[in-house]
């Protein structure tokens, strides 16, 4: 994947700066009690904005039975991703969590994913990555060898291609579509 991760300096552009830093960096150092009121208002706040997509539990409920899962997730604030899985009642779906803000790299960083690869101890041959940001989860997996799947809720037509290369993805548009959708991808994988 382009100058992510690799041996050169990609300038900070994959790195990921927890919400406390960013805005200590534009606050200054003495702003320290406004900093953390600023983080404790996302972290009350940002959870109320988000609900649960349809048909997501009883698609983990089938899947986890039949394959290890774990989240890769961009978030700027250290520990948000367990404490949503956690609040949604999602957590006991998932062995592990990848979370940027601790690891201090966002995807398409293949850093991250191959924090992921670690946790999951597999290869990426064996992995399926579904989410719902092409580029991150389709597109970036797809090229590192793991099998990408673009949740696209939104029903965004988007073109199977990056920077005019053709990169082999998934696409589905619904939750329910996804455990035929992973069946077929690893009985293909089994071949090679």
């Amino acid at each position: 994947w382009p100058s992510a991760g690799d041996d050169t300096d990609d300038g900070g552009q994959y790195r990921e700066i927890p919400l406390s830093h960013r805005l200590t960096a534009v606050l200054g150092p003495d702003a320290e009690q406004l900093v953390d009121a600023m983080v404790d208002a996302f972290a009350a706040g940002y959870p109320t904005t988000l609900s649960m997509t349809p048909g997501v539990e009883t698609m983990l409920e089938h899947v986890s039975t039949r394959f290890r899962c774990g989240v890769v997730s961009n978030i700027f604030l250290p520990g948000l991703p367990a404490q949503l899985l956690s609040d949604f009642g999602l957590g006991k779906y998932f062995e592990f969590i990848v979370d940027s803000a601790e690891l201090g790299f966002k995807k398409p960083d293949r850093r991250i994913y191959a924090a992921a690869l670690e946790l999951a101890s597999a290869l990426p041959a064996d992995v399926v990555l579904v989410g719902d940001n092409r580029q991150n989860d389709a597109l970036a997996p797809a090229a590192l060898g793991m099998q990408g799947v673009w949740f696209n809720r939104k029903k965004v037509p988007g073109a199977h291609a990056a920077n005019g290369n053709v990169t082999e993805f998934s696409t589905i548009k619904n939750w329910s579509q996804f455990p035929s959708l992973l069946s077929r991808l690893l009985a293909s994988s089994d071949g090679h």
